[in-house]
């Protein structure tokens, strides 16, 4: 059974879309985070705070995460 749009999606999305629509560069910035450089910059900040707070499962979980 394929799903549907609820009231949050359809109250939700249309602005996003009327947003982004309008402002095409937007949209390519935001799913710029999202690529590999940003992800593992940002994991190598989470590994090295965990270590930093003594929490080493964090760091590991952190850096496993990266993990094809």
């Amino acid at each position: 059974m394929p799903a549907t749009a609820d009231w949050l999606d359809r109250a939700v999305d249309s602005p996003v879309i009327t947003v982004l629509g309008h402002r095409p560069g937007l949209a390519l910035w935001l799913a710029a985070a999202g690529s590999l450089v940003p992800a593992v910059a940002l994991t190598a900040v989470i590994v090295v705070a965990c270590l930093l707070a003594g929490r080493l499962n964090g760091a590991v979980l952190a850096a496993a995460r990266m993990l094809p």
